[in-house]
């Protein structure tokens, strides 16, 4: 069985995001994907609001996903 997905938001930072290496200050979360490949355990990541969103739902319709804030903090790995 497969770790499942893990969303922990770290509030608003200047960090620089993972993905995307963006340093603006805005909210931050450590995000790892689910993991399919059983030999295989993805790493967890910081990034930004924008990377998780289009990591978790695809591009299209990010700003209205962002808008109504449907992720949630899931996970306690």
């Amino acid at each position: 069985m497969g770790l499942k997905r893990y969303i922990k938001s770290l509030g608003k930072s200047k960090a620089p995001c993972e993905m995307c290496n963006q340093t603006a200050l805005s909210e931050r979360f450590r995000f790892r994907p689910q993991q399919y490949v059983p030999d295989h355990t993805p790493e967890v990541k910081t990034v930004c609001k924008r990377c998780l969103y289009k990591e978790t739902g695809g591009s299209k319709g990010i700003t209205k996903r962002m808008k109504t804030n449907i992720l949630m903090d899931t996970g306690n790995a």
